[in-house]
Parts: structure tokens; C-alpha cells; sequence
């Protein structure tokens, strides 16, 4: 065996202890725990990524009169009065 596969072997086996190791914190971890390692910028952040992503997969699966029709129905919400 070259110096190099028993280093790619070690990685190998490196990278699924890695694996391994995070699973199990994974599977003991509660949501608050989770929450806590992340900043809450980086939070918002990743809802915004989704939403965003989410919404164009859905407008471009729209027509163009269901678009006219979304942006118009937005438009009339944002200028009605508060109640």
C-alpha cells in the first residue's frame, strides 16, 4: 500500500467518525441546544435564503395572469387601512 492510499484510507475513515460523531449529537440534541449554536442573523438569514427560494419555484410555475393577478392583490393589502 502507497503512502498515498493509506492516507486516503485514514481520511476515509476520519470522515466517517466525523459522521458518526455528529449523528449521535444530532440524535441527543434538543431544538433549544441547536438554536443556541446558530446567531440569530444567520437564523433570519437562512428563512429569507428559503422563502425566496420557495417563492420563485412558485412563480415560475404560474402563468402570466396568475402573476398580474398575485401582484395586484398584493398591491391593494399593502394600501388598506389597519384595522
Amino acid at each position: 500500500m502507497t503512502d498515498e492510499n493509506k492516507e486516503n484510507e485514514v481520511n476515509a475513515l476520519k470522515n466517517q467518525a466525523v459522521n458518526a460523531l455528529a449523528s449521535k449529537y444530532l440524535k441527543n440534541a434538543t431544538l433549544g441546544e441547536a438554536l443556541a449554536l446558530v446567531p440569530f442573523g444567520t437564523l433570519v438569514q437562512l428563512v429569507q435564503n428559503q422563502v425566496i427560494n420557495q417563492s420563485n419555484n412558485e412563480v415560475s410555475s404560474m402563468t402570466e395572469e396568475q402573476v398580474k393577478e398575485l401582484i395586484n392583490s398584493d398591491n391593494s393589502t399593502e394600501n388598506a387601512p389597519l384595522s
